[in-house]
C-alpha cells in the first residue's frame, strides 16, 4: 500500500532562489530600479522556471508576496547606497530642503483644514495663494542653503589659509631662535677670548 502524501502543497522554490531571480531581473537595469513600484511575480516566475526548473503549479499570490518583500528590501538598500554616495554638500542640502518641505507641508495642511469650513471658492483662492507663498518659501530656503554652503566653504578655506600662515610663522620663529642661539654662542666665545689675560 503506497504511503499517503502529506497534506498541502510542498514549496517548489525558496527565498534564496527568489532573491537570485530578482537580482537577475534587476541586472538588466544595471542597478535596482527604484522608480518601479513593484516587480511582477510572473516575471520572476519565468526566471525561476528557466534557472531553477520551478514548476508552473506554484501559487502566484504567495510568490508575489515574497517578491514584494524582497524588492522593498532591495529598493531600501539601493536608496541608502545612493544617499551614501552623495557629496556631503548635497546631503546637507537634502536635509535642509527636507526640513523646509516638512514645515511647508504641515503649514499647507493646517491652512487647508482651516479653509475647509469656508466656501469652496474662498477655499480654492486662499489655498492657491498659500501654495504660491509656500513655493516661494521653499525657493528662498533652497537659495539660503546654497548661500550658507558657500559661506561654510569660504570659511573653511580661510581657516586652512590661517593654519598654513601660522605654520609658516612658527617655522620662521624656530629658524630665528636657532640663528639667535648660534650668535649668542659666538658672542660668548668671543667674550671669553677677550677676557683672557694678554688679549
Amino acid at each position: 500500500m503506497p504511503a499517503k502524501k502529506p497534506a498541502g502543497r510542498p514549496a517548489s522554490y525558496d527565498h534564496a532562489q527568489v532573491r537570485t531571480a530578482l537580482e537577475m531581473w534587476c541586472s538588466q537595469f544595471g542597478r535596482v530600479p527604484t522608480h518601479f513600484d513593484r516587480v511582477s511575480g510572473e516575471d520572476i516566475h519565468a526566471i525561476l522556471k528557466a534557472r531553477f526548473g520551478v514548476s508552473d503549479t506554484i501559487r502566484p499570490e504567495s510568490l508575489q508576496k515574497v517578491v514584494d518583500d524582497l524588492f522593498e528590501e532591495f529598493v531600501a538598500r539601493q536608496r541608502s547606497e545612493d544617499r551614501a554616495a552623495l557629496p556631503q554638500r548635497q546631503k546637507t542640502c537634502i536635509t535642509g530642503l527636507a526640513e523646509a518641505l516638512e514645515i511647508a507641508l504641515v503649514e499647507a495642511f493646517r491652512a487647508e483644514n482651516e479653509f475647509l469650513a469656508k466656501s469652496q471658492f474662498e477655499t480654492i483662492r486662499r489655498s492657491d495663494a498659500e501654495k504660491d507663498a509656500l513655493k516661494q518659501k521653499l525657493d528662498e530656503a533652497g537659495r539660503e542653503i546654497e548661500d550658507l554652503s558657500d559661506e561654510v566653504a569660504r570659511l573653511r578655506r580661510e581657516v586652512e589659509a590661517a593654519r598654513a600662515e601660522g605654520a609658516a610663522g612658527m617655522a620662521e620663529t624656530a629658524a630665528l631662535r636657532l640663528e639667535n642661539a648660534k650668535l649668542t654662542g659666538r658672542l660668548e666665545i668671543f667674550e671669553m677670548y677677550q677676557a683672557k689675560p694678554g688679549n
